[in-house]
């Protein structure tokens, strides 16, 4: 990746992290008393301190002056305290906002993991989620579990399957990127040792679903999938270039990254962001751009 292009990533990065500073509140917008949409607000609040929990193990990210201001707020918007009987979704959404914050505890975990323990006393419940993410997550937490290891859930993953690209859905190109983050602790960790000798078809699949997606204009997905890209250090493919410049076009003057489909030309809307919709994509094009600028 040559200067040019990380001096582009780099603005991309401060613009975005800018916007998000800017509108927290209006994306997340909890009211301490709750409201009927709390859980999707504790669902954006979450991933914004994934975001934060990301750029804290790099220097940069970690002193940039947006990502300390998302952290205070991310503070302030702090949900009324639980009672330990939520569901084990909305407990692990509360335990990744608490540790951006520095405040998980051994008391989080336990309600965590009894939570858990509730839920999924069937492991036919398992399956209900993308596996190599629940382990990663309770890992990460320190909750006991009985998942299998990453290697072994690696032949049943959709990256180990490989459909054929054009009838990958959008759910489904979710769940692989999701995978890539969950077994490489989001670039951490070289997933070499588990692919094998089908690594370098793997970082081929992807590239072939980045192709997929920038053609649909599909800008969350091109984010994550670029952050995988990062993941498996594998950035010197036309197509990784073109997939950050697709991102640049769609970034709104005010920052964010808007899934809207609207021309520069287009005076009368171009400016516009609709906060609720383009947050998601505005946050995982920050990752990328992360991930992009400190792991390759």
């Amino acid at each position: 990746m040559n200067i040019v292009c990380q001096l582009r990533i780099r603005l991309l990065l401060n613009n975005s992290l800018s916007w998000l500073a800017s509108n927290l509140t209006e994306v997340v917008g909890f009211s301490r008393s709750g409201t009927p949409d709390q859980g999707s607000k504790l669902k954006a609040l979450a991933e914004v301190a994934l975001l934060c929990s990301i750029a804290r193990r790099f220097r940069k990210p970690n002193r940039n002056a947006a990502v300390a201001r998302l952290r205070d707020e991310i503070a302030e918007l702090l949900p009324i305290p639980l009672e330990g009987v939520e569901p084990f979704l909305t407990q692990l959404r509360l335990s990744l906002v608490l540790d951006a914050c520095g405040l998980y505890n051994d008391g989080y975990r336990d309600r965590l993991a009894a939570a858990f323990a509730w839920e999924f006393s069937e492991s036919e419940k398992w399956y209900t989620w993308n596996l190599a993410e629940l382990r990663y997550y309770l890992d990460l937490f320190e909750v006991p579990h009985h998942i299998p290891q990453p290697a072994d859930l690696y032949y049943y993953t959709l990256l180990h399957q490989q459909p054929d690209i054009s009838t990958v859905t959008l759910d489904e190109a979710y769940e692989l990127t999701h995978t890539i983050f969950a077994m490489s602790d989001f670039g951490r960790l070289s997933l070499v040792g588990i692919f094998k000798d089908r690594f370098a078809q793997n970082c081929d699949y992807v590239r072939m679903l980045l192709r997929q997606f920038i053609q649909e204009e599909e800008w969350d997905l091109v984010a994550e999938l670029l952050a995988c890209c990062a993941c498996l250090r594998y950035t010197s493919e036309p197509i990784f270039a073109l997939g950050w410049k697709s991102l640049e076009r769609s970034q709104l003057p005010s920052g964010c990254i808007s899934l809207r489909r609207v021309s520069r030309n287009d005076t009368s809307r171009w400016g516009e962001s609709d906060v609720k919709i383009d947050y998601h994509a505005t946050i995982v094009t920050s990752i990328a751009a992360i991930l992009t600028l400190e792991l390759t």
